[in-house]
């Protein structure tokens, strides 16, 4: 397992996930290539506002997995239809991940942090998030 995935637990008729993030990760392609896996999860993008990291959003990547997601915000020439991409290249951005490959527990994580639709398979979704606040440099 990798570090910086999701746990589920099961206690019918509920989920408790545990989800372990990254690191804040400076969104460049240099270091997009060299720390980020090509692997299925959720991400979340920031934007330095002042010296506050402000959450711009809650996604997940699944075909292609999060590097290739983060290389085609970047690319000027690709047509990926995502929030506020033109934003993401001006600023000083960062992003965070969690691992999963499983479609049904990234859709009920997407659920907690955006209200959108969960896989229904449990009644209660539960989640808590372990952290480390640092910035990979």
């Amino acid at each position: 397992m990798h570090q910086y995935s999701i746990i589920l637990e099961i206690r019918n008729p509920s989920a408790y996930y545990t989800v372990h993030w990254s690191p804040f990760i400076r969104l460049s392609k240099d270091r997009i290539r060299s720390t980020v896996p090509s692997e299925a999860g959720i991400f979340q993008v920031y934007q330095n506002r002042g010296g506050n990291l402000e959450l711009m959003g809650t996604h997940q990547a699944y075909y292609g997995g999060l590097r290739s997601i983060f290389l085609e915000i970047m690319d000027e020439d690709c047509q990926i239809a995502f929030p506020q991409k033109e934003r993401l290249r001006e600023g000083e951005t960062y992003i965070r991940y969690t691992l999963s490959s499983s479609r049904d527990i990234l859709r009920d994580i997407l659920h907690h942090y955006t209200g959108s639709e969960s896989s229904g398979r449990f009644t209660d979704i539960l989640v808590e998030e372990k952290e480390t606040m640092k910035v990979a440099r």
